[in-house]
């Protein structure tokens, strides 16, 4: 295997952007957040903490990203071991932080289905086993990062460990990214039959299904960043920045996309609190009158 080509990384001119994303994802957290406080219960649901999570966690990433910093092959040359440590340990870290923040950046609408649609069982479990499944791939690319980023340096063989790890990080982003995508996507359909049985006009039955809908932005943010990286699986490109910022804007609007359901704003007539027990009892009543056309058609017969 070719070696692969180490570039040197800087996204300084792109720290701008980076604020902006980190600060409109806590604008629409703190929305969430100040929305579930106004309920009458007053106490935030779990959803609303792994909102907080996957902010604290986005933060992080970004401030990984801003520190991480690839050499060029000119300056792999003449790098001491202890720089090589550093680097490997560096991937390592990003690698992680990187699959956690795509993890929970996109579990908050999958817990908010439970809540809200938990009445339907396959919907229910299919929101189960999705946040289970997603959770043991990202473990699975993590471990596999650190088993080959983590390998001891020696003198004498510097360079591979540190190709080898850059390749493995490469291949697990195209992994995750793929995993990310497909989560997302599951994430857009899974509701519409839930709303589409609800008895209601068909004008608020759209208004309900646009606002989940919503994960399409998100959906397509994850499939440009895996785009990107797939470019540099294959070797198209060598521009690492390029895969590491479209990460953080995946992540981005995948928070933010998870918190409009519960911001109060977004909901007008839909209030999160008022839906949350429309829903239940629409479902209730579909089944109180099936049961009672059973009972009916029990009677005649």
């Amino acid at each position: 295997m070719e070696p692969v080509e180490v570039p040197s990384v800087s996204i300084t001119k792109s720290l701008g952007a980076i604020i902006f994303l980190n600060i409109v994802a806590g604008c629409f957290v703190a929305s969430r957040i100040a929305a579930s406080c106004s309920r009458g219960n007053r106490s935030l649901s779990i959803d609303d903490f792994l909102s907080l999570v996957a902010l604290i966690l986005l933060s992080s990433y970004s401030a990984v990203t801003y520190t991480f910093e690839l050499p060029t092959g000119s300056q792999v040359e003449n790098m001491p071991i202890t720089t090589i440590d550093y680097v490997l340990r560096q991937t390592i870290i990003l690698t992680t932080v990187a699959a956690f923040t795509m993890y929970f950046s996109k579990t908050p609408l999958l817990v908010l289905y439970v809540r809200i649609f938990g009445v339907k069982k396959w919907l229910r479990m299919m929101s189960y086993t999705t946040l289970a499944l997603s959770l043991m791939l990202f473990l699975t690319t993590t471990a596999v990062v650190g088993a080959t980023c983590s390998r001891k340096v020696s003198a004498s063989d510097y360079m591979p460990p540190l190709e080898q790890c850059l390749e493995t990080t490469i291949s697990v982003g195209v992994a995750n990214g793929s995993t990310a995508v497909l989560t997302d996507i599951i994430v857009i359909i899974l509701p519409l039959p839930a709303i589409a049985g609800l008895n209601l006009p068909f004008h608020k039955k759209v208004g309900i299904a646009i606002i989940f809908l919503t994960g399409i932005f998100a959906t397509s943010a994850s499939a440009i960043s895996l785009y990107y990286k797939s470019m540099s699986f294959t070797g198209h490109s060598t521009t690492l920045m390029v895969t590491l910022f479209c990460t953080i804007i995946e992540c981005s609007l995948a928070i933010i996309v998870g918190c409009v359901p519960g911001v109060r704003a977004c909901w007008s007539a839909y209030e999160m609190s008022a839906l949350h027990k429309k829903v239940k009892s629409m479902f209730a009543r579909s089944r109180s009158v099936k049961s009672s056309e059973n009972y009916g058609v029990d009677d005649e017969s």
